[in-house]
């Protein structure tokens, strides 16, 4: 065997760098309504602790405590997915475009959220 067959391995379907790093960018994203569910858990809990109730009129740092507990839960599969997105386009995956503008986008949505909740 020369050595230029010996350098020139063609690759097989499973070393593609980053591929993997896609799909668990996607597969992250189904964990959103969990997620929900559990900030919706969390942003009760300082309602809870508290002899506030959610029709009282509450000082602006608890509603932003709420809000912020409510949807940082939320956004944690989110943030998960767009770092292992981020990692795949460094890998030289450029699929990995659709999962982060996903990411963005409910970023943005929640960041919107926090000011209109407020």
């Amino acid at each position: 065997m020369s050595t230029v067959e010996r350098r020139a391995q063609p690759r097989t379907h499973h070393d593609e760098p980053g591929r993997h790093l896609v799909t668990w960018s996607w597969l992250v994203l189904l964990a959103l309504p969990l997620s929900f569910a559990a900030g919706f858990v969390a942003a009760h809990l300082p309602y809870a602790f508290t002899d506030w109730q959610e029709t009282d009129p509450t000082p602006l740092w608890f509603a932003l405590l709420v809000a912020v507990l409510g949807i940082g839960v939320t956004w944690l599969p989110v943030g998960v997915s767009g770092v292992l997105a981020r990692r795949a386009l460094f890998a030289g995956r450029t699929g990995a475009w659709a999962p982060l503008l996903v990411d963005v986008l409910l970023t943005l949505a929640a960041l919107s959220w926090i000011v209109i909740s407020v």
